[in-house]
């Protein structure tokens, strides 16, 4: 994660970074938030209670979904990580303003945690390798690079982030960014290409054997389920 972070820095830094934007689902971008949440929530007893205001989970829109989910996770994971058992995280999706080819979407993350101080929140919360060092945060080891990433990655896409925060009050991420709506047609050409492809793909997987040659028990069990779909 460290590693990954660095690099991505480096990558934003020099001019690098790329977006892929893709044909995704609503529905599937929303789950993905939702599954984000859980798993963070994995080992904490925090109540995350997730909240669609006017969201259309038919629609296709375009997105980088690995970047979004990378914007997600670090706002989400912190969320919880500074947030004392027994607290809540609040995520709300709320479509602001839907138009003939775009919809404005908020995406609202506060947290009942140990907040931030105003000084922190004007001079640090977005400069890389900057974390706020006090009795509690220095339980949590980090880079520091989660939340910088996360607002040069909005910027890329021509979203905001604004944060609202006080000291054992807790803290909120306001996320507005623009979504591009995908008409059927384009939709259903996408969908026609895709199972052509699964057609093609399938058959010759028949009868083939693989060996997995992999060290990591996490990634092993990745890697296989990756095979078997």
């Amino acid at each position: 994660s460290i590693i990954n972070d660095s690099l991505d820095f480096q990558k934003i830094e020099a001019g690098g970074m790329t977006l892929k934007p893709e044909i995704v689902h609503t529905s599937d971008l929303v789950s993905s938030i939702t599954d984000l949440a859980t798993r963070a929530n994995k080992e904490k007893n925090i109540n995350v209670r997730l909240r669609n205001i006017g969201v259309d989970q038919s629609a296709y829109i375009e997105a980088d979904p690995i970047r979004m989910k990378q914007i997600f996770v670090n706002l989400i994971s912190n969320a919880i990580k500074f947030t004392p058992s027994g607290g809540t995280v609040d995520i709300t999706i709320e479509v602001i303003e839907r138009m003939p080819t775009m919809v404005h979407d908020r995406i609202t993350i506060a947290d009942t945690g140990i907040g931030m101080s105003q000084e922190f929140l004007q001079d640090g919360l977005f400069k890389p390798f900057c974390q706020e060092h006090n009795s509690v945060t220095s339980d949590y080891a980090g880079t520091g690079l989660g939340l910088s990433i996360a607002k040069q990655l909005l910027d890329l896409m021509g979203g905001t982030v604004k944060v609202e925060s006080e000291l054992g009050e807790g803290t909120t991420f306001t996320v507005d960014i623009d979504f591009k709506l995908v008409d059927e047609e384009k939709v259903r050409s996408l969908i026609q290409a895709k199972e052509k492809q699964k057609r093609n793909i399938l058959p010759k997987l028949e009868g083939i054997h693989v060996l997995l040659a992999e060290d990591h028990p996490l990634n092993a069990e990745i890697a296989i389920k990756l095979l078997e779909k």
